[in-house]
């Protein structure tokens, strides 16, 4: 597991947690919050709340949305590293 603290079942990353999430992969792929919001088919305010942490119990499903629109897991997306890191790197912090 990429992610070396543990969790409880159902635990959500915090806010701040999610936001790096996002910022990350959007910058390993080259797309802007149009791009993003575009992909994921969620609007870009909920898409702007998220990234400024805003957004405190985002909805599983709009995380889902990204998930796949980054192409990974929900899982993955949450917890793991995303595809262009390094194996064993810590987005995280």
């Amino acid at each position: 597991m990429a992610h070396s603290k543990l969790r409880k079942p159902g635990e959500l990353p915090d806010a701040q947690q999610i936001a790096r999430r996002i910022r990350a992969c959007c910058m390993e792929r080259g797309w802007d919050d149009v791009e993003l919001a575009r992909r994921a088919d969620i609007s870009r305010t909920t898409l702007y709340n998220l990234r400024n942490e805003n957004s405190r119990r985002p909805r599983i499903t709009t995380l889902s949305s990204l998930a796949e629109a980054f192409e990974m897991s929900l899982d993955r997306f949450l917890w793991g590293s995303s595809s262009a890191s390094p194996v064993g790197s810590d987005l995280w912090g």
